[in-house]
């Protein structure tokens, strides 16, 4: 047996059963000895997005996604998709050849380790066939303890050294440590936030992705008896919108009605959510307010440059079931709170932009477009929204609650979404439509060619305004020209027929929901390619940029 089939072998016991990537000299033969053994082994275009396919993959099934490249350029390509997935805490393991070993001089060698921790991601490698068990369980145990990618790097030489096979048998990470023990915070802090809840006149429960899967009952409950209003982080949007008192993201995403009611809250308690500087506004949202804060990990300095009033160090699903057993010991059963008729009433009949804008020609009004799509996709359906100035309008005009729903935007950068839905969709029952601009999709528009070789039920829906939209939204307020920004596209309709996949080029919003239909009936990929005016701002910029009170 060789090193690479040794290496293979465990990663199929860790319960490895999809693999994205390029194949080159440094891991073809672990590439064949994981296809021989029958592993769904996924050839895509880019190195970088098969990273963000082992992410979306990941996303999708809770398990552990696994990327392979080759040496060298392989690995450099991977250094936006690595930094999001760490910046996202994305369980992923990268299957990474190195050059020869001591091959200081070598036409495609790099210092793999400088470049791989300068991405935030863990480098573990192998330097001894016999090391083989020892650092495979490492990668996979630093994956799911940590929940962030690690880069297991295997010299090209050494793949083809032979592996006694007198060694003890692979024994998988996952039976050696097992899932970490639920715990319940300091019971002299539960009384405390106790406290500080039961006095409280206007709370605000904001939930975020740290939440458990099962909690829900319980933090809704605790919401109805202490009178507060729900919030989520953008990871978990719609979370709770079936609530009266939902009142949608707190942050840059806010509608106006949320602000001015967040200005009023008292007190804030945070649920698996860190309270950083994007949902607390800088401390410019819930400034009058106290800070109870429900998280694994230990104390958190929030995003307003505080620690939180009581912070509660547990899991959420224990913590939210003392903290409403406590007041249920003290009396407090459902107070009034925010939850009054007038507040229903205000939410109800809350518009998030009502702005009216003259409309280029030949263009809809991507506000209406994003509405639409949501309206036409039914819930099942999952949705990856990216980043820039597209995910504003998306963010906010798309309301649908969503199994799988997914904002990717942990880095900040452009052109993650598409590969990373690509991903999700490889792994999920049902179909997912990824919402982003034309720039970002544009960036790697030939995995459309991976999706249709696959035949993914995917949608991609272009919101095509034919310039960098956030840096067109920039330029126009400092009265700039923003021709600059404007950067035409071919009929990218056209561009994904080519690719194998269907397309249609949209004008006008009646031929919106025909072509989501057409989407929903037939099979494999389709793109919407709609042309949207570059004359909508989102309220997020509207407000940072122009300085609107909206």
């Amino acid at each position: 047996m060789k090193v690479y089939e040794a290496l293979a072998r465990a990663f199929q016991a860790e319960g490895v059963t999809d693999v994205f990537g390029l194949m080159g000299n440094a891991n073809m033969y672990w590439w064949y000895a994981m296809d021989q053994a029958g592993v769904n082994v996924h050839p895509t275009r880019h190195e970088g997005t098969a990273l963000s396919m082992a992410e979306g993959w990941a996303r999708a099934t809770g398990q552990v996604g696994c990327c392979t490249v080759t040496q060298g350029p392989g690995v450099t390509q991977l250094g936006s998709a690595l930094t999001v997935a760490s910046r996202a805490r994305i369980p992923l393991v990268v299957y990474g050849g190195d050059s020869v070993m001591g091959a200081l001089n070598g036409l495609q060698y790099i210092d793999q380790r400088r470049f791989v921790e300068a991405t935030e991601t863990a480098f573990v490698p192998l330097f001894k066939a016999e090391q083989v068990n020892e650092v495979v369980r490492e990668a996979f145990f630093i994956a799911r303890s940590q929940s962030r990618p690690v880069f297991l790097n295997v010299p090209r030489d050494l793949q083809e050294a032979d592996y006694d096979e007198s060694l003890p048998e692979y024994e998988p990470s996952i039976a050696m440590h097992p899932e970490p023990q639920k715990t319940l915070p300091n019971p002299d802090r539960l009384r405390d936030a106790a406290r500080l809840l039961a006095g409280s006149k206007k709370p605000v429960v904001v939930v975020g992705r740290g939440v458990d899967a099962d909690a829900e009952g319980g933090v809704k409950s605790l919401a109805e008896r202490v009178g507060a209003l729900i919030a989520t982080t953008l990871p978990m949007k719609g979370w709770g919108n079936d609530s009266p008192y939902y009142v949608g993201v707190a942050g840059g995403f806010s509608n106006r009605t949320a602000v001015d009611l967040f200005a009023e809250a008292d007190c804030v308690l945070g649920v698996g959510a860190s309270l950083n500087r994007h949902t607390l506004q800088d401390g410019n949202l819930f400034e009058h307010a106290r800070y109870v804060q429900i998280d694994l990990r230990p104390t958190l300095i929030m995003g307003n440059h505080r620690a939180a009033d009581v912070y509660l160090q547990g899991d959420s699903l224990l913590t939210v079931d003392a903290l409403n057993e406590l007041l249920e010991a003290e009396g407090v059963a459902s107070r009034t709170g925010f939850r009054t008729p007038e507040v229903k009433a205000l939410l109800k009949e809350s518009d998030p932009d009502p702005r009216e804008f003259e409309l280029e020609p030949d263009t809809v009004d991507p506000r209406l477009a994003a509405a639409l799509v949501d309206k036409a996709l039914p819930a099942e359906v999952g949705t990856v929204l990216g980043n820039g100035h597209t995910s504003g309008i998306a963010t906010i005009n798309m309301t649908k609650r969503r199994d799988l729903q997914w904002y990717i935007s942990a880095f900040g950068c452009i052109g993650q979404s598409l590969p990373t839905a690509i991903g999700g969709a490889a792994a999920s029952p049902h179909p997912v439509a990824v919402i982003d601009g034309d720039a970002s999709v544009l960036m790697h528009i030939n995995e459309l060619e991976t999706a249709a070789r696959m035949g993914l039920k995917l949608l991609v829906v272009t919101l095509n305004d034919q310039a960098w939209g956030a840096e067109y939204q920039k330029f126009s307020p400092k009265n700039m020209d923003t021709r600059t920004a404007v950067i035409p596209t071919p009929d990218l309709g056209a561009v994904a027929r080519a690719f194998g996949c269907r397309g249609a080029l949209i004008t006008e919003l009646e031929q919106i929901e025909p072509a989501v239909d057409e989407f929903l009936r037939g099979d494999g990929p389709m793109l919407l390619d709609i042309r949207v005016s570059k004359t909508v701002a989102s309220v997020p910029y509207r407000r940072v940029r122009f300085g609107e009170h909206i």
